[in-house]
């Protein structure tokens, strides 16, 4: 069987494909560092001795992904490879193939033909050529591939190598894994307790200071509570003081009330007095100008002892008597009544004297009652102000001072 020229063609095409696929894998081998077929020793250092980066752990992961993937392109390479190889294997038996049925052609038309032997045998010989070295070209390329394939195998064990390698990595970075995680664990327990150890610490510490301040607030209430007695007695004590203000007051305002009746009732003692004063001397004059006419009449008049008698009765007799002795010792008799009425009048002033004085001594009684209550109620105003001043402060020593100075005003 004769090859047609697009068959030709295609398999030209075929071989230049993979030429051109072939350049391309040894250039991406020699950027990848593998461009010799077996790997130098130190080739695996980064992975192994080399220098520890900053994170060890994930280093290997990344190195194990880019690994796994180099893994699996080498290896659809290699498959691409070889099914190319046996496609050009079989394209090399098919020419092969054709040149025998062109040969065998050839010596049918030799037989059949001899005009045209020559000008066949010249075309046949130039496709001869043409197949030959084809076929050279050929079997170059297929040395090519197996030369190809087998540093495929090569780089494919290595790789698997590599593989191996990675997962030992692998197996280890799990291992790691696992170690840091429990690691991780005990040193989040550890801090944990470290924690809980510090806070018990600053619990405890602040429980010591509340316990401190209930034992100061405890003191400053029983303070404030003694003081707060104190200010009750003292409360009591201003409004006894109070009420006894308020007695004197109203005895006071009775005093005055009396002062003033007092005042008016000597303004008419004194008025009377003057007019029974006046009446005593009239009455004087009257006896004695009685007694010298008397004297001078030679009668002689006993004393009536009935002189002390009511000068209405003595006034009756006058009008009811005629004799002239008679009127005159009547008169007298009621002159003498009406003197000893007004020297009996004369105790009123006395009496009048001394409730004056006792009004003054009242008066001066009231002046120091009013004096010592207006103290003490200063002193319970400055005591109150004390008081709310130290409590709002809150302090324990203000709160002592406040009951030393209570103390002080009680007494």
């Amino acid at each position: 069987m004769k090859m047609e020229r697009p068959d030709q063609r295609e398999i030209m095409a075929i071989i230049q494909k993979k030429q051109f696929q072939i350049k391309d894998a040894e250039a991406r081998a020699q950027l990848n560092g593998n461009a010799d077929i077996t790997p130098p020793v130190d080739a695996f250092d980064e992975y192994t001795v080399g220098p520890a980066p900053r994170d060890p752990d994930l280093a290997q992961e990344a190195e194990m992904v880019r690994l796994s993937k180099e893994l699996d392109t080498v290896r659809k390479q290699n498959a691409d490879l070889l099914t190319r190889n046996e496609q050009l294997q079989m394209s090399r038996e098919e020419v092969v193939q054709d040149l025998q049925i062109a040969q065998r052609e050839r010596d049918v038309l030799r037989k059949t033909n001899e005009t045209d032997a020559a000008a066949i045998i010249r075309k046949l010989e130039a496709e001869k050529r043409e197949e030959e070295h084809l076929i050279d070209t050929l079997q170059a390329q297929a040395e090519d591939d197996r030369i190809e394939k087998l540093k495929l195998r090569n780089e494919l064990e290595v790789f698997k190598a590599k593989a191996e390698k990675a997962e030992e990595l692998g197996d280890q970075v799990k291992e790691l894994l696992h170690e840091r995680d429990t690691l991780s664990s005990k040193l989040k327990q550890a801090e944990w307790y470290k924690k809980s150890a510090e806070e018990a610490k600053i619990t405890e510490q602040r429980n010591r200071e509340l316990e401190t301040q209930n034992h100061e607030l405890r003191e400053q209430v029983q303070e404030f509570d003694k003081m707060r007695a104190d200010n009750e007695a003292l409360k009591y004590t201003c409004q006894q003081y109070r009420k006894q203000m308020e007695t004197y007051e109203r005895e006071k305002f009775d005093d005055q009330s009396i002062k003033i009746n007092l005042k008016e009732e000597n303004e008419s003692v004194k008025l009377e007095r003057q007019i029974l004063q006046d009446q005593l001397r009239v009455s004087e004059e009257q006896i004695k100008d009685l007694q010298e006419r008397l004297q001078l009449s030679g009668s002689s008049v006993p004393a009536s002892p009935g002189a002390s008698g009511l000068s209405s009765n003595l006034e009756q007799e006058l009008q009811t008597t005629a004799d002239p002795a008679a009127r005159y010792r009547l008169e007298i008799s009621r002159l003498e009544a009406e003197n000893k009425l007004l020297r009996n009048n004369m105790g009123v002033a006395a009496e009048n004297e001394r409730l004056r004085t006792d009004l003054d001594i009242e008066k001066k009684r009231e002046s120091l009652m009013a004096i010592k209550y207006n103290e003490v109620y200063e002193k319970y105003v400055v005591a109150q102000q004390q008081i709310k001043t130290l409590i709002d402060q809150g302090t324990s020593k203000g709160l002592a001072k406040a009951i030393d100075a209570l103390c002080r005003l009680a007494t």
